[in-house]
């Protein structure tokens, strides 16, 4: 299929050409009537308007076998199929033209110049290839006109009246008239091929530019939807946080003037209101570096940020870390390395952030004498983290929002250990920032599993 032409274009150019074809039949009758009757040039009509009558009649039955060509799908429109389909009615009205010619002078009638009208029809409605073949067999028939009423004579219809010699059997004029017609066919095929590809290509663009300016549009209005959205998540995360802060800071100041203001003298009290306050300013600090860890997650997909890291190495990092807070509490940390590395594409900083938060939550929900494991393993596709524990668990009717901001279970909180209920909502952001998932398994009082999953490194 030529890039300037398609099936579904060809389709409405040939309702175009039916249109056309219609008129050129009410113009047969028409024009014979005029110059028949009323410039009293005399025509053989009868054969004339049965001539247009058959127009009628082939136009529409060729208007049926477009509509079905319509109603097919649009995987099985052929270009080549309706080409020929179009090339087919061209050629059958050429025949019809040099049929009314031949009923109304032959090569003396001036209007042997509408042959030019179908190839250049073809050239605006098809390939180039077919217009040129148009133009072959309009020359062709005008020649197999001409050379057979001059070899019988008395099959040609004089108009009487028009010219007072007839030229029909004059060889040159036979001759000039069909190279006459073969050298404008020609050039006006090429003409016409050269202007309908530039409007063809031209039209094109300006779809493709009517695309994707629609396409930018929905992207705009999307980028619209995403702002909004985002901006709406910010004025709750702030105002969660605002809420989260204002309980520890109005605690912690009750604390100190307790401490400071002298309302009471013993040095134990004095040193539990400072205790408590301590206490609560930790939590605060636990607040906000989680509220700057969520805020960094934006840049983790920067190319720079990325780099092949070893995922168990992160993972080891991170029991090194929780390892004296684990023996404090009594709880068994276990670690089960990989047999080889499992390197991903990472920011190390963020991953070890995730990973941190699933093993702090497992030491500090993890009661004294429990287990807290960390396995590390691949698949054939991915890198797989996983933090297990025999902890306090997670109720199943409040699963739905464990990655909301700040929300922590009720029996976290009833726990009575602190925590700020960001801490997932961080790891699900890191882990989505790089392109993976997590899925967190648990059964109250039984205890908890947090499987991350990442994308594999590329080896370079």
């Amino acid at each position: 299929m030529p890039e300037h032409v398609s099936a579904e274009n060809l389709l409405l150019r040939l309702r175009w050409l039916e249109r056309l074809r219609l008129h050129a039949a009410v113009g047969i009758v028409a024009l014979t009537a005029f110059v028949h009757f009323g410039l009293k040039l005399r025509l053989v009509w009868q054969p004339l308007f049965v001539l247009a009558a058959v127009v009628i009649v082939y136009n529409t039955f060729f208007g049926i076998l477009r509509k079905r060509f319509q109603a097919l799908p649009r995987e099985k429109l052929a270009f080549e199929r309706l080409e020929g389909f179009a090339n087919a009615k061209i050629c059958l009205d050429l025949i019809v033209l040099t049929l009314v010619l031949h009923f109304s002078g032959g090569l003396e009638n001036p209007f042997a110049v509408l042959y030019l009208v179908y190839p250049i029809t073809a050239a605006i409605l098809l390939t180039p290839r077919s217009a040129y073949l148009q133009a072959g067999l309009a020359t062709f028939l005008l020649l197999a006109l001409g050379v057979y009423e001059a070899v019988r004579p008395e099959s040609h219809h004089h108009v009487v009246g028009y010219l007072s010699v007839e030229l029909f059997q004059n060889p040159f004029f036979i001759a000039g008239e069909v190279v006459a017609l073969a050298v404008a066919a020609n050039i006006s095929v090429y003409l016409a091929s050269a202007i309908a590809k530039r409007l063809h290509q031209r039209e094109r663009e300006l779809r493709e530019a009517r695309d994707a300016l629609a396409a930018r549009s929905t992207e705009l209005a999307q980028a619209n939807e995403d702002l909004r959205a985002l901006e709406e998540r910010k004025s709750r995360f702030l105002s969660l946080a605002a809420h989260e802060l204002r309980g520890p800071l109005a605690v912690a100041e009750g604390c100190l003037a307790v401490a400071c203001d002298g309302f009471t003298t013993d040095p134990a009290k004095q040193a539990e209101s400072l205790r408590r306050a301590r206490s609560r300013i930790k939590g605060m600090l636990e607040v906000v570096r989680d509220i700057l860890a969520l805020a960094g997650t934006h840049k983790i997909t920067e190319a720079a940020c990325l780099q092949r890291v070893a995922l168990d190495a992160v993972a080891q990092e991170v029991m090194d870390k929780y390892a004296d807070e684990s023996a404090a509490r009594q709880v068994d940390l276990v670690f089960h390395p990989p047999a080889a590395r499992v390197m991903v594409r990472a920011d190390e900083k963020a991953l070890t952030d995730a990973i941190g938060n699933l093993v702090s939550n497992a030491v500090k929900y993890t009661k004294e004498g429990g287990h807290v494991k960390v396995v590390v393993r691949r698949t054939e596709n991915e890198a797989v983290c996983e933090v297990i524990d025999d902890g306090i668990g997670i109720p199943e009717s409040e699963a739905d929002k464990l990655f909301a901001e700040f929300y922590r279970a009720g029996n976290a909180r009833a726990s009575g250990r602190e925590g700020t209920g960001l801490g997932l909502s961080l790891v699900k952001e890191i882990v989505e920032k790089h392109g993976g998932r997590i899925k967190i398994e648990s059964l109250e009082g039984l205890g908890t599993c947090a499987t991350i999953f990442l994308g594999l490194a590329k080896r370079h």
